[in-house]
Parts: structure tokens; C-alpha cells; sequence
């Protein structure tokens, strides 16, 4: 019996040390650098206040530092409504918080990131460079405060 055993024991190391690597793959493929789905998690918290409870938009695009500079509000506007936008404003309701993720096609370019009040205060854009994450308060109408990690 202390041959089967023996037997057994090798047996079992090798199908419990390929379970363990199979469990692993998973995890290896979460830090693959070639994953495919780059993106930015942006969190926008809003008050019931926000653009006076009217819903509004937020747009988010890749930008070049001077091209976000020279950006007047309704250059943006007219960007994010044209009849078949490249990229889609997000709707948001005063009142309630968002967490999405941004589709990053370069992501070392900042991001330009456009809150389309009805009657923007002076902050109503902003540019978040080489983050993965963005949180931003927003006011009655303009941008508050801002965290970009």
C-alpha cells in the first residue's frame, strides 16, 4: 500500500499544480499590455442643482494641448451635434452620479473633456493628461473640482 500511495501522491501534486496554473491565466491576461480595450473611467457627480435640473451633456474626446486652448463653447456644441458625430455626448441628469469609460484610441493624448450646460460658467471644460482615472464635482454651471489619476 506504501507503493500506491507513493504512486498517488506524484499524481496528485501535477493535477493540482496544473489546476493552480489554469486558475492563474485569467489573472495574467488582466495585465496583458495588449488587451485591446484602453479607456478612461471618468465619475461625474452632479447636485440637483446642476444646470439648474436640466439635463445636459459631457463631452470627451483625445486632444492636442493647443487645439483644447483654442476651443470656444459653441465650436464644441456644434462637434458633439452634428448629424453623425464621431463621437457621442454623454447625457447627464442633474441630481445623480456617473462612472463610464472613455474609449481611448491614443492614449497618451489628453483628453478634452466639455460639460455643455445650457449657460456654461467660465470652467466648462477641462484637459486631463495621462490619466486612466477622472473624477469631477460638478457646480450649478461649471466644473468645481477635478481629481485625474
Amino acid at each position: 500500500m506504501s507503493n500506491l500511495a507513493k504512486i498517488k501522491k506524484p499524481a496528485l501534486r501535477f493535477v493540482l499544480s496544473q489546476m493552480f496554473l489554469l486558475a492563474l491565466i485569467p489573472l495574467f491576461c488582466s495585465f496583458w499590455p495588449f488587451t485591446g480595450e484602453e479607456g478612461t473611467v471618468m465619475r461625474v457627480n452632479t447636485t440637483a442643482t446642476t444646470n439648474k435640473g436640466v439635463p445636459f451633456y459631457i463631452y470627451v474626446k483625445e486632444v492636442e494641448k493647443g487645439e483644447f486652448l483654442r476651443h470656444e463653447y459653441q465650436q464644441i456644441v456644434h462637434e458633439a451635434f452634428t448629424e453623425n458625430p464621431k463621437i457621442q455626448p454623454f447625457v447627464i441628469f442633474p441630481g445623480d452620479n456617473y462612472e463610464f469609460t472613455v474609449a481611448r484610441e491614443q492614449s497618451e493624448k489628453p483628453l478634452g473633456i466639455y460639460v455643455l450646460y445650457t449657460n456654461p460658467g467660465d470652467d466648462w471644460k477641462m484637459i486631463a493628461n495621462g490619466s486612466t482615472r477622472v473624477t469631477i464635482e460638478l457646480g450649478d454651471t461649471e466644473i468645481l473640482s477635478a481629481s485625474i489619476r
